[in-house]
């Protein structure tokens, strides 16, 4: 399993492969909130971008449960955020 930071650095590097840029910068952080948390995780971010960031989850993982919608229970819909997904990730291996 992946840790904290590989999984962030490995966040980071495909963002930077699919938007064919060098490396992220923190104007970034603005473009993608799951970026954002990663560089901030990582401590690349300013104390700005940082606040910025403090209220956000970042939707990675959104999800439906069909049995509780079609019997009329609207909590089907669940999401995982980029935050509890880093939380749910070991700090070491």
């Amino acid at each position: 399993m992946l840790t904290k930071e590989e999984f962030c650095k490995a966040y980071i590097k495909q963002y930077e492969m699919e938007n064919k840029i060098e490396s992220v910068s923190g104007a970034d952080v603005f473009k993608s909130t799951n970026l954002g948390i990663c560089m901030d995780y990582l401590g690349l971010t300013n104390s700005e971008e940082s606040e910025y960031l403090s209220n956000r989850g970042g939707i990675l993982f959104e999800y439906v449960d069909e049995e509780k919608l079609r019997n009329g229970d609207d909590t089907g819909f669940k999401t995982l955020s980029m935050r509890e997904l880093i939380r749910l990730l070991p700090e070491k291996e």
